[in-house]
């Protein structure tokens, strides 16, 4: 078992490592990470009512929440953009915001994206 998995548990170390990857392509394709950029997060939810409680979980002042909700059987997903110096403890705490608010409606978090240049 790695130091993630012992500190964080084996999911959690899982999302850790996806993440890394990502921040690592960043790099390689020329990220300054330390540079705030625009980064995008996805969740997929099964329900109207539960979209509506999700985007009201997550909404802030800061962020940009766009909802797209399919009229026939009302799954949706939601993309969520701020602006953020992505790291890993930053992509932590809001992938486990994002995962909640997203389970509590019986839906999942799809992960983040970020351009390499801000």
């Amino acid at each position: 078992m790695g130091l993630l998995s012992r500190l964080f548990g084996p999911r959690e170390a899982d999302a850790d490592q996806q993440d890394e990857q990502v921040m690592a392509a960043l790099r390689h394709a020329g990220a300054d990470l330390s540079q705030p950029r625009e980064v995008i997060h996805y969740l997929y939810l099964p329900t109207e009512a539960a979209t509506h409680a999700a985007v009201a979980r997550i909404d802030r002042d800061d962020r940009f929440v766009h909802a797209v909700i399919d009229p026939e059987t009302g799954k949706s997903r939601i993309k969520m953009t701020h602006t953020a110096v992505v790291t890993l403890d930053a992509m932590r705490a809001l992938r486990l915001e994002l995962e909640s608010a997203a389970a509590e409606g019986g839906g999942e978090y799809d992960g983040w994206e970020a351009a390499a240049t801000p």
